[in-house]
């Protein structure tokens, strides 16, 4: 036996070099990312997960023992906390992921994603940790979804966690002094902000002071030597840090549209959005004539804004942020060209107050979403029109903003003759 080892040893050794110089074995070990969209879901409905595996090209990788793609994803609907395992069958290996969906309610059924170490969040999958997500639209369909069971008699919950105190870093980038700090929470009357809390002391621009929020206290309002509320802060999760910006802003309203406007409506969020516009704010005589601007200082917040032309020709934006800064911000709002008239029989009217860049409209039956529908570099603004001409059928629509967001997805849909897609 031993005079026979070396040998071996080494014919051994040269097979695994030649391997290895065609590229038929792994230099390292695969690198496996596997997250579900969410972590449970109610009894009857669905999700989504997700992969993605480098380094092992040219070997088997399988979902629940069915060989897929090293990349892609799928739709479930687990009817009990199940546990889906990927695996990729490379030499070294099995190399192993698993995710567990649990169903809400139901003992075993934690609040985050069951993933592993090397997992990444569950709703997006970066190449690399720091990277933001820019996840391309996907070309198989997910299954048209099937009538959910009906869902289960409610179960008492357990009440949430009692509110804690915590230390909060107040950062002052707002280019005032601030004299005043004070806290407040819901139940208390509009209005009743409470005691300072800098007793006299002052935080200056660029200064910062750690401050003991109490509890229950959800709001935190700063203001000036002469008392004007000038910053806010809500916290909502107990941030660590809150910085207070300048509050002071301009809107700037850009008249690209061709004609003259006669009225502009300028309300904080919801309130548009709940049909409350309030006051024109140019008033009985003042109009914008076409290539003109007008300018509103305004706080820094979230606003609904809609404009009218002297035709009747309306431009809306829901929950704009107008943003803060060291120094006054501007927001720019530019009316754009009347749009064209819109003909074909599916209409698709765009009122989510983003923009649309993605337009997939296939047959039911197709197996992927196919191109997509909008010309290079078209969009369709938040208010607008687009038309199709498509043939008598069932179809599968989907829209998505310009980062690949889904907007709204709809399934087996029966277009025989005018059809109108309404997105809000």
């Amino acid at each position: 036996m031993e005079r026979h080892g070396l040998p071996a040893l080494l014919g051994l050794l040269v097979v695994a070099t030649l391997l290895l110089g065609c590229g038929l074995l792994p230099t390292s070990a695969p690198e496996l990312q596997f997250a579900a969209r969410d972590s449970t879901v109610a009894r009857g409905e669905c999700t989504i997960l997700e992969w993605v595996v480098e380094g092992a090209e040219g070997y088997p990788v399988s979902l629940n023992g069915a060989e897929v793609d090293s990349s892609g994803w799928r739709q479930v609907c687990p009817e009990e906390l199940t546990t889906y395992e990927l695996v990729v069958g490379a030499p070294g290996g099995p190399y192993e992921e698993r995710v567990t969906i649990g169903l809400e309610g139901e003992p075993g059924s934690g609040p985050e994603p069951l993933l592993s170490p090397t997992s990444l969040p569950p709703t997006t999958m970066p190449a690399t940790p720091t990277t933001p997500p820019s996840v391309p639209s996907p070309t198989t369909k997910p299954p048209t979804p099937t009538t959910p069971p009906p869902p289960p008699a409610p179960t008492s919950t357990p009440p949430p966690p009692a509110p804690q105190p915590y230390t909060l870093e107040l950062i002052n980038q707002s280019g005032v002094t601030i004299c005043h700090v004070r806290f407040t929470d819901p139940s208390q009357p509009p209005g009743s902000w409470g005691d300072d809390q800098l007793g006299g002391s002052l935080i200056g621009d660029g200064q910062s002071r750690s401050l003991e929020v109490p509890v229950g206290r959800e709001y935190v309002i700063v203001e000036d030597c002469q008392g004007t509320q000038f910053g806010l802060c809500v916290m909502s999760s107990s941030p660590q840090s809150c910085t207070i910006y300048n509050m002071v802003a301009n809107l700037v309203l850009h008249n690209n549209s061709g004609q003259i406007i006669s009225y502009v409506y300028i309300v904080p969020s919801p309130e548009g959005t709940n049909g409350n516009w309030g006051d024109d704010q140019l008033g009985a005589s003042e109009t914008i004539a076409p290539g003109a601007t007008r300018t509103w200082p305004i706080t820094a917040t979230r606003y609904d804004l809609r404009a009218v032309g002297e035709l009747g020709q309306e431009w809306t934006l829901y929950d704009v942020e107008v943003p803060a800064g060291a120094t006054p911000q501007s927001y720019d709002w530019t009316i754009g060209p009347v749009a064209p008239p819109v003909s074909g029989n599916l209409v698709l009217t765009n009122n989510s107050g983003q923009t649309i860049c993605y337009v997939y409209i296939s047959l039911s039956t197709d197996s992927s979403w196919g191109n997509d529908q909008l010309a290079a570099g078209e969009t369709i603004g938040p208010g607008q029109s687009r038309g199709w001409e498509v043939p008598p059928g069932t179809y599968d629509l989907k829209a998505e903003d310009c980062l690949h967001n889904v907007l709204d997805a709809r399934y087996n849909q029966s277009i025989a003759g005018p059809y109108q897609w309404t997105i809000s």
